[in-house]
């Protein structure tokens, strides 16, 4: 595939096995000779059919993420929702930055 620069990357993704498979890729693109920042991948145990993790970034902070297929109660690393998906930030410094949800009412830190 040409674009008005040259080729495009394109990503292509196979996963194989038995059963009903979750998968959860980060997509950052960097420029040649520029690092990554993105620091560190961890997924979070979040139960049956969630989809969690939380990325460290290179300047300490840290993002963490819940996808599920229905609302309800969860815990996701230090925080819990109702919320079918629910995104928050933790600055370097520990506070907390930006956050979202959706289909659900509370993004609370877990007991």
């Amino acid at each position: 595939m040409l674009g008005r620069r040259g080729a495009i990357p394109t990503a292509i993704y196979r996963l194989a096995g038995a059963g009903e498979r979750t998968m959860a890729y980060v997509l950052c693109p960097v420029e040649a000779g520029v690092e990554s920042p993105i620091a560190g991948v961890e997924r979070l145990d979040a139960g049956e059919g969630a989809v969690a993790g939380a990325l460290t970034l290179a300047d300490g902070s840290r993002h963490a993420f819940i996808c599920r297929p229905r609302a309800g109660e969860a815990t996701f690393g230090d925080f819990s929702t109702d919320a079918e998906v629910a995104f928050v930030e933790l600055r370097a410094d520990g506070t907390v930055g930006r956050s979202f949800l959706y289909g659900g009412n509370e993004l609370r830190p877990a007991d």
